[in-house]
C-alpha cells in the first residue's frame, strides 16, 4: 500500500475509532495463532488505544508478548505495533479516557454515580493499555458482526468480514460478507469471531477456533455464546462483583511481575 493511500484514509479511520463503541481487536496468542475479541476503542491524538479492565487482562498478556495487532473499526482495517502498560490505580483511565468511555458505554454512568465508585469498582477503573499508531490503514467492506481472523504474510493479524455460520456446525464453507471484500485464505489456523450487543449492558461474543482447508473452516474449539445470559438477581450481581474483585487482585499480582522481568 502506498504512503499516499495510507495518509488519505488514516484520518477517516481515526474518526471511526472516535465514534465506534465496539470494534474487533485481533492479536496473536501465546502459540502465535490468530485470536480476536470485541473491544471499545479510544483515540488519543493519532494514537489508537484499547484497554482491558483488571478483571480481564488475558488479551493484554498476549499483546505484551507480541505487539502485532489489527483493529477493524467502522469499515476500516488498521494495523500496528502495540505497546502495553498498566495503571492499577485507575488515575490514568479517568484522566485520559473516562469521557470517551461514558459516551460509548452508557452503563459506566451508573458506576460513576455511586458514592465511592473508585474503591467499589477498582477492577473497572484500573486498566491495562494497548496503544499503537497505525502503520497501515485500508477500507474493508462489510459489517463486523462476524469476522475471520488469520495471519498475513508478515505475521500481522488480518480481519475479514464473513457471512455468519451456524454456530453448531463443526465444518462450514467460508464466504465474504460483502462484494469487493478480500477473499478468504486457502488454509492455515484461523479464528471466527461473532459478536452482538442488543444493549451495551448485554454484550455477547462467540469465538470459534480452528483451521481453514480449501475454503472450509474446521472447528477445534468453541468459547462463549450469542444466546442471552441468564438473568441475575441482586445476589447473583453481588457474587459477580466479588468474582470481578478477585480477578482484579490476581491481575495486580501478574502486573507486578511485568516490572521485574
Amino acid at each position: 500500500m502506498s504512503n499516499s493511500t495510507i495518509d488519505g484514509t488514516t484520518s477517516g479511520a481515526l474518526e471511526a475509532v472516535d465514534k465506534t463503541a465496539v470494534a474487533v481487536l485481533a492479536f496473536r496468542d501465546s502459540r502465535g495463532q490468530p485470536m480476536a475479541w470485541p473491544v471499545t476503542p479510544y483515540i488519543d491524538g493519532g494514537t489508537v488505544v484499547v484497554t482491558s479492565t483488571l478483571a480481564y487482562i488475558r488479551k493484554t498478556e498476549h499483546v505484551r508478548r507480541d505487539g502485532r495487532v489489527a483493529l477493524l473499526c467502522g469499515s476500516f482495517h488498521l494495523t500496528g505495533q502495540a505497546s502495553v502498560h498498566a495503571d492499577t490505580s485507575g488515575d490514568e483511565f479517568v484522566s485520559r479516557f473516562l469521557p470517551q468511555e461514558l459516551k460509548k458505554y452508557p452503563p459506566g454512568r451508573q458506576i460513576v454515580g455511586i458514592p465511592g465508585h473508585r474503591l467499589l469498582f477498582s477492577w473497572y477503573f484500573g486498566r491495562v493499555f494497548m496503544e499503537f499508531r497505525p502503520d497501515q490503514v485500508r477500507e474493508v467492506p462489510g459489517p463486523d458482526r462476524c469476522t475471520l481472523i488469520t495471519l498475513d504474510e508478515s505475521g500481522f493479524p488480518n480481519i475479514v468480514p464473513i457471512s455468519e455460520p451456524d454456530p453448531d456446525e463443526k465444518t462450514f464453507e467460508l464466504s465474504v460478507a460483502a462484494a469487493g471484500a478480500t477473499s478468504v485464505p486457502v488454509d492455515g489456523p484461523a479464528t471466527v469471531l461473532s459478536h452482538v450487543e442488543p444493549t451495551m449492558s448485554d454484550l455477547r461474543q462467540l469465538v470459534l477456533r480452528g483451521d481453514i482447508r480449501s475454503g472450509t473452516f474446521h472447528v477445534r474449539s468453541k468459547l462463549g455464546s450469542l444466546a442471552p445470559a441468564p438473568r441475575r438477581g441482586w445476589f447473583g450481581g453481588l457474587q459477580q462483583q466479588l468474582e470481578l474483585h478477585q480477578r482484579g487482585r490476581k491481575s495486580r499480582k501478574v502486573i507486578q511481575t511485568w516490572d521485574s522481568r
